[in-house]
Formats: structure tokens, sequence, C-alpha cells
């Protein structure tokens, strides 16, 4: 999926709810399924957790605007640091 295309399809207001959307472009899991609790490592499991890092860090890097590289995100636990991460750098 292109920067572009995600774009299109990112239409969610907050901030939580646009990680869990894009968790769920990731991991293919149902947005529904997917909260801030989610275990970035453990729950996204289901696909390479290297891919997941990278695209989760480009994805921050280009919705939100904070230059974040994968191995940031692979130090986060949840995706509510993800989300503690993005309102720490709130001029986004």
């Amino acid at each position: 999926m292109s920067s572009a295309d995600l774009s299109q399809e990112l239409t969610e207001t907050t901030v939580e709810d646009k990680l869990r959307r894009l968790v769920s472009f990731f991991s293919s899991l149902p947005f529904d399924q997917i909260d801030m609790s989610f275990e970035l490592q453990r729950d996204a499991d289901k696909v390479e957790a290297e891919y997941f890092n990278e695209m989760m860090a480009g994805a921050v890097t280009y919705h939100f605007k904070i230059e974040t590289d994968p191995s940031t995100i692979g130090g986060m636990v949840i995706l509510k640091d993800i989300a503690d991460y993005i309102h720490c750098h709130e001029d986004y």
C-alpha cells in the first residue's frame, strides 16, 4: 500500500484511532480487535517484527511528521507507547 493510498484510507480523527488503523493495515488484524494495550511485538508477531517496525516508523514519520526509525518502534511495548511518543511531539 502506498503512502497516497494510506492517506486516503486514514480518516480517523484521534491519534489513538489513527494508530489502531495503521496497525490493522500492517498486521491484517481487524480494527476492532486493536486497542491501546495492543502488544506491539507479541500481537504483531503474525507479521515479521522487522517489517512491522519499519512500516510503523514510516507511518509515524509520514502521518505525524515525527522523524521515527524502526528501532524506536521496536523499543516500545504497547500501542499506547507510540501514542504517548506522538503526544510528546504535539507540534505535528
